[in-house]
């Protein structure tokens, strides 16, 4: 049903529409959108619709909301079975499709002349019928074209805005990488200049502590040169015969160790 209204109120093609290319177009359109639903082929489409539109071309003419029962009930009288397409009721009551239908009067076949021309209808001008008064009309052939060329114009004016955007975003997006860069740049030579200072203020303090450490270790030098000659003068200065014999032995030995140190030490100063 739905497909039929579409196709049907197509107003681009319009009265371009034969009846094989018409029913075609409708039996595509709802295998496309059957979901859950059989498939159905040409015939079995067009033997469907011709059930549904003499069935509810029956209700037409009561189609207020306080004369659907009544209208329901009429049926169910006159025909002896209850109207089962209420939902396609609901769909073609306010179409103006069906009412031209409905107004002429529905015959077997008429799908053929609306296949073969179906009106044009231009939603700027009122609908002559009062059957139609309150019911949305379609769009008209001219309107629609008019409505798609000025969607695609304004799709490219979009599309232009967007890339000039795009662009203008790229070349912030450029101008902040390049500062950011700047100031990395900066940052760097400070943390470089940084550790060249800690760098030389380490090997100054390395420095200042080996110096303090040589001259420790030239003042203990020192201090063991004093000791070691008060030492040698002690020895040297002992009465040899007022010791013990094994003292005596001891201290005439390391006299003589000294002396001979003396000597050696005279030797080297002594120009040859």
């Amino acid at each position: 049903m739905k497909s039929w209204l579409e196709i049907s109120c197509d107003p681009i093609i319009n009265t371009r529409q034969k009846k094989e290319g018409f029913w075609a177009r409708i039996t595509s359109q709802y295998n496309n959108k059957r979901g859950s639903f059989h498939e159905r082929s040409f015939r079995s489409l067009q033997s469907r619709w011709e059930t549904i539109k003499a069935e509810t071309n029956n209700l037409s003419g009561m189609s207020d909301a306080d004369k659907t029962s009544l209208a329901l009930a009429n049926f169910a009288d006159i025909e002896e079975y209850p109207f089962i397409y209420m939902h396609c009721w609901d769909l073609l009551k306010d179409e103006p499709k069906w009412m031209e239908l409905n107004i002429r009067g529905a015959q077997p076949g008429d799908d053929d002349a609306i296949a073969d021309h179906i009106p044009t209808v231009d939603c700027d001008l009122e609908t002559p019928s009062s059957q139609y008064s309150g019911s949305k009309r379609p769009i008209g052939r001219d309107a629609a074209k008019r409505q798609a060329k000025k969607s695609a114009s304004s799709s490219s004016s979009d599309s232009s805005q967007y890339v000039s955007k795009l662009q203008d975003l790229s070349i912030q997006k450029i101008s902040i990488w390049q500062e950011e860069n700047t100031k990395k740049g900066s940052r760097y030579e400070k943390m470089a200049a940084i550790e060249s200072q800690r760098y030389d203020e380490v090997r100054q303090h390395n420095q200042h502590m080996a110096a303090i450490e040589e001259e420790k270790l030239r003042i203990m030098h020192t201090k063991a040169d004093i000791l070691q000659t008060h030492e040698e003068e002690r020895i040297l200065g002992i009465d040899l015969d007022k010791c013990a014999p094994r003292l005596r032995m001891y201290y005439e030995k390391k006299q003589q160790e000294i002396l001979k140190n003396i000597g050696a030490d005279g030797d080297d100063s002594v120009d040859p």
